[in-house]
């Protein structure tokens, strides 16, 4: 059975860092259930089959179909957060997963909620029936409140720890998913555990995005995994497509799942716009004085509520809003993607950040 049995092609029509789109099928491998030609979908994409080119071949275990109040741009948060967040809860945590889920009990701990991984994470624990403990900045708790977590704290607040301790008012927290996992971010979670658990026989699980520091001992007590959005296909086929096709797909239908973060247009072009909230020391490594468009390249993603539009962004607000929205041109960069409606767009075909 070739590849092409087990996947189907559409024009590409956004991509996040070539590993996102969202486009119109334009034909089916035979094995493929439950994706027909003309749907509007999401998927994750693997690097040689990725987005930036004319056609994108997605493996039927990372597409889910679009609801109809779903746009485009909406659904390019989809595929990375769903799938890393996914992964972490039902894989690498062991929540049983399949067409009858069990309603969960108990306290879940997402850490960096307000990222588009952790708003994925917070929406799932929730829908699980989790109840759901997590961190954030200080000026997303609402928003993060909103996606079903039921108390949210200032990530930097210097007495983090013992206030989710003392919120749990003695119940177990079993399980902490650190999504934005950096600068220390994974030990923090893990000190949450072990003192929410404290004289426990159970192994609180930790799932976290960046590896663990080496430099320190994963502590006694502590189950650790961490999570990558590709296993969704590559470890477990079966599992990828209940995520998207069947899970994912009902509860974008339903209601019970938003795209998460929000999006962000900045109107006036990329230049005018997205090049001034990228930070200045961006492109201190680079020998040259760069352009502003080579800035926006390897500006890093921010993990904030918004999603920071990158140049990778364009295809998908071209379909959205019409082509020539932007008022840029990228034919110098040499990309050429195909929009939704089929015609040639100048689109970025180098490497960019996502915020996963």
């Amino acid at each position: 059975m070739n590849n092409r049995n087990k996947g189907r092609w559409g024009p590409a029509s956004a991509s996040g860092n070539g590993a996102i789109a969202t486009l119109l099928v334009q034909a089916v491998g035979k094995d493929v259930k439950n994706i027909k030609l003309g749907d509007r979908v999401a998927g994750y994409a693997f690097a040689g089959n990725g987005a930036f080119q004319e056609y994108t071949l997605l493996t039927n275990g990372g597409i889910v179909t679009l609801a109809s109040r779903t746009t485009f741009i909406e659904g390019a948060v989809l595929p990375m957060a769903v799938a890393t967040s996914g992964v972490a809860i039902f894989l690498r945590m062991g929540i049983p997963w399949g067409p009858r889920l069990s309603p969960q009990k108990g306290i879940s701990l997402v850490h960096g909620a307000s990222s588009s991984v952790g708003s994925a994470a917070v929406q799932l624990a929730k829908i699980l029936g989790f109840e759901v403990f997590a961190t954030a900045g200080d000026k997303n708790r609402e928003y993060v409140k909103k996606l079903g977590a039921s108390e949210v704290w200032d990530h930097q607040d210097a007495a983090l720890v013992e206030k989710i301790v003392n919120a749990a008012a003695g119940r177990v927290i079993k399980y902490g998913f650190a999504a934005a996992s950096m600068g220390g971010a994974s030990q923090v979670v893990a000190r949450v555990l072990l003192a929410a658990n404290s004289g426990g026989e159970w192994k609180a699980r930790l799932c976290v995005t960046t590896p663990w520091d080496e430099k320190e001992a994963v502590p006694q007590g502590i189950e650790l995994t961490q999570t990558r959005a590709s296993a969704a296909v590559t470890e477990n086929n079966e599992f990828g497509v209940w995520l998207f096709n069947e899970f994912l797909k009902e509860k974008l239908e339903n209601g019970e799942y938003v795209p998460s973060p929000e999006i962000e247009i900045i109107e006036g072009g990329l230049e005018k716009g997205v090049f001034y909230s990228i930070p200045a020391t961006a492109a201190s490594t680079s020998p040259q004085p760069p352009t502003q468009l080579q800035t926006l390249c390897q500006a890093p993603s921010r993990q904030n509520r918004k999603l920071n539009l990158h140049l990778i962004a364009v295809a998908c607000l071209e379909a959205e809003l019409g082509p020539g929205a932007l008022d840029v041109n990228l034919e110098d960069m040499g990309a050429v993607g195909v929009d939704a409606d089929g015609g040639e767009g100048d689109y970025l075909a180098e490497d960019g950040d996502e915020d996963a």
